[in-house]
């Protein structure tokens, strides 16, 4: 199933100390440790139902077997695998036991998250304030407590280049400081960096053919050529508007920038003002090329970027 919600999955190893003792066989192990109990399904959209009520959106999602995945409610229509502006989710394994939940509070931009193994246990709980995620405690399958008020020792099950890679090292007030190391998915070594706050790190990696690389951040988004002046301009010049087929406001539109900076699946977040949705998609399309490339941990990566595009009456 989509797990466009499962935003980080940080899992805490049961007794584990020290990356520095992961051995091929042990990252292995981790790997088929936890993705069985987090093991999920693919979600079949053909089952969707969606259901409109005071101006608000109910959407359930169901299995291939007619079980039920997922129930959302939202204030916008959704669109695909994307699910916009959630105020409350519950997600579920195929054997009906909850896997998510979110939900925001009246008002408020701030969402909780508690997240569950597939045997029942709760896994995960976090916050997202102020703009970041996180971690308030986490369980281990067995249900110990591995972290408490976000300090402890974590490892991230993560993505890169189509590859799992396995992330650990401490948590301190919910965020990964000091010490981290990661590895491929075949044992081999990732990475290995140092931060002494969030989001300041001092780090060395390495591809898959063995190539290091030096990086000051984790994380570098994908960003249009010239900034954000020039994608203005460029939208302004390349939407072709049409205000017989289009109303004037607003789409976000979800596309894949990959390392050359081309562009590919791109996706609407809503259903509403398809003539806009039309439009806007070619215009993006238009871009292909214009791009500067994500970086993950000093190497080039394919990364997903979200665009709003807006049309007004002039």
């Amino acid at each position: 199933m989509n797990k466009l919600y499962f935003l980080f999955s940080l899992l805490l190893t049961h007794g584990f100390l020290s990356a520095q003792s992961f051995s091929k066989d042990s990252v292995l192990k981790q790997f088929q440790y936890y993705e069985t109990h987090l093991a999920t399904d693919s979600v079949d959209l053909s089952k969707r139902k969606i259901t409109k009520t005071k101006g608000l959106y109910k959407v359930e999602d169901r299995f291939p077997d007619g079980s039920l995945a997922a129930i959302l409610l939202t204030n916008q229509a959704p669109t695909g695998r994307l699910y916009p502006s959630i105020l409350s989710l519950n997600e579920f394994y195929p054997n009906g036991k909850v896997r998510t939940r979110v939900e925001r509070g009246a008002g408020s931009k701030d969402k909780t998250e508690v997240v569950h193994f597939n045997n029942g246990n709760v896994y995960m709980e976090s916050e997202w304030k102020e703009g970041k995620w996180n971690i308030v405690k986490m369980y281990s399958p067995e249900g110990e407590v591995l972290a408490e008020n976000g300090n402890g020792t974590a490892v991230l099950l993560s993505d890169f280049e189509g590859e799992r890679t396995l992330e650990t090292g401490p948590l301190l007030n919910g965020m990964p400081a000091g010490k981290w190391e990661g590895y491929y998915a075949s044992g081999d070594f990732f990475f290995e960096e140092n931060s002494s706050e969030p989001g300041r790190v001092s780090g060395t990696s390495y591809d898959r053919q063995g190539n290091k690389y030096a990086y000051q951040e984790n994380m570098k988004g994908v960003t249009f050529k010239g900034g954000d002046k020039e994608l203005f301009h460029f939208i302004s010049r390349n939407l072709e508007v049409n205000p017989g087929k289009m109303s004037p406001g607003r789409v976000d539109l979800r596309f894949k920038v990959d390392k050359e900076g081309r562009v590919s699946e791109v996706e609407s977040m809503t259903k509403d003002n398809p003539g806009l949705v039309s439009a806007a998609t070619r215009m993006v399309m238009a871009t292909n090329g214009k791009w500067n490339p994500g970086m993950k941990r000093g190497q080039l990566t394919s990364m997903y970027y979200t665009l709003p595009v807006i049309y007004r009456l002039q």
